[in-house]
């Protein structure tokens, strides 16, 4: 009995949607994926597991009407997720397995409604089909850190496995997604809590089905490297052999469509001449194609280029720091610290920047904007230089990063630059490092929080710095 209670719990949660999220940087409805768990007297919490591997997974969401309804569409969510796990133990063992349910309340957050999930059900895959297994419904143990805690409640099932055996694991449900006052809407899916199987995540596929959402209606791709399938109806997102340290959103409007016709005409007529251009092009029209969106900054644009493109052929590289300075306008002003940053494929996650005492994460800027290039700035104290440590980070696991003193211009100092020069990212102080992610492991897991707190998150980040 032990080994039930200590075993991986695979929070497989599916699907997180609506501005979801698992930090304090994500809103949703709670979606997501498996993760291994534990079991208390008061209730489950996650944990690592060392015995099982999750080989795949591949999601498939859909946004849908509820039969009957008349409402403007993208309000509503469902998610089918299989997920092949592979045992490593030499012994049988039953593994407990959880997915969240409900978002605890927060007085913090009122804005953030009903969140729950619907209809959650669990299968086994065997020869003569899906068998369903029993679900249990058990709140969250006081053992879960203030993360993992966002959440009430949580739907647990057991999953045997004999030595070496390989399950392919369904989960099913839907949710109300959250739509913010002007009309935007999330569809997340958390990765990060993959971490909780052993090893890396062998291959993911997740493939959001847009429904009436047309592709001029979409805001923002985080990160970038979703790719729109040819038809224009889907975005497919793809990984092998990753651990992740990022999770999946897509950002759409439904005020688009105002019940009788689209509202923006001219943006899905440029997007639907790409979709029927994108065949007759030559590999190398569309890479320059892709180049143009990306150095544009119009990442739905890039996704659509992605379709006709085969991995090998887009343009590949870690991202770039492309300035790193402080200045002041006169004697008399403010510090202000300016960190360019560019990227060749346009898959940023994140820019982690500390100069002493300031230090921040734009994880949620990127969420919210999606960016292949700009310019982060903050103002900082009335200091002569500053320790100045920046880390950019890209989908694929490269990164660039600074770390130099770099003193405080002003137009009476013309003459006088920063360390790095004119390309920081090349100059000695600069270590620029190349890694992929491993995938640890399986279950992508949690899943939302919703809109609201992306937005908390991006109000938060904007107090220090802001991105442009």
């Amino acid at each position: 009995m032990r080994k039930m209670f200590r075993a991986p719990l695979g929070l497989l949660a599916c699907l997180l949607l609506a501005m979801a999220a698992w930090s304090a940087a994500w809103p949703g409805v709670a979606v997501a994926d498996d993760t291994s768990a534990g079991r208390d007297v008061d209730g489950v919490y996650p944990i690592d597991s060392p015995d099982v591997e999750m080989a795949s997974e591949n999601v498939t969401i859909e946004l849908f009407r509820p039969e009957g309804e008349t409402s403007l569409p993208g309000l509503y969510s469902r998610a089918r997720c299989e997920f092949s796990f592979r045992s490593r133990s030499p012994t049988p063992q039953d593994v407990l397995m959880a997915f969240p349910a409900e978002v605890a309340p927060d007085e913090n957050q009122p804005e953030i409604g009903d969140m729950r999930v619907r209809d959650f059900k669990a299968f086994v895959k065997g020869p003569d089909g899906e068998a369903e297994l029993p679900v249990a419904l058990e709140p969250t143990s006081e053992k879960m850190t203030s993360d993992q805690g966002r959440f009430s409640t949580w739907y647990t099932f057991t999953v045997h496995f004999e030595p070496g055996e390989t399950k392919t694991v369904v989960n099913t449900y839907w949710v109300k997604n959250t739509i913010s006052s002007n009309g935007e809407a999330w569809v997340s899916y958390v990765l990060e809590t993959g971490r909780n199987w052993a090893g890396p995540i062998g291959e993911a596929t997740v493939t959001l089905k847009l429904g009436d959402i047309l592709p001029a209606y979409v805001d923002n791709l985080y990160p970038g490297n979703w790719r729109f399938t040819p038809d224009g109806r889907s975005l497919v997102w793809r990984r092998t052999s990753f651990e992740p340290s990022y999770n999946l959103v897509v950002r759409y409007n439904v005020r688009a469509w105002d019940g009788h016709a689209d509202t923006r005409p001219e943006r899905q007529a440029e997007l639907e001449k790409l979709f029927a251009d994108g065949p007759g092009l030559t590999r190398e029209e569309l890479v320059e194609a892709f180049k143009a969106a990306v150095d544009a900054n119009d990442l739905v644009k890039a996704a659509v280029v992605r379709g006709f493109l085969p991995d090998e052929a887009i343009p590949a590289g870690p991202p770039e720091l492309t300035g790193v300075t402080i200045t002041k306008a006169n004697a008399a002003s403010v510090p202000l610290l300016s960190v360019g940053y560019a990227d060749p494929d346009g898959d940023i996650v994140a820019l982690h920047v500390r100069a002493d005492d300031f230090e921040t994460n734009e994880t949620s800027l990127w969420m919210y904007a999606g960016k292949a290039r700009g310019n982060f700035q903050a103002f900082l104290g009335d200091k002569p230089a500053y320790q100045v440590d920046v880390t950019i980070e890209d989908a694929g696991g490269l990164t660039a990063s600074l770390s130099e003193l770099v003193p405080v211009t002003t137009p009476q100092a013309e003459g006088t630059t920063s360390p790095q020069g004119a390309a920081p990212a090349e100059s000695a102080g600069t270590k620029r490092v190349a890694f992929p992610l491993a995938w640890a492991a399986g279950g992508v897991a949690l899943a939302a929080i919703a809109g609201v707190a992306v937005v908390l998150a991006i109000r938060r980040s904007r107090r220090s710095g802001r991105s442009f």
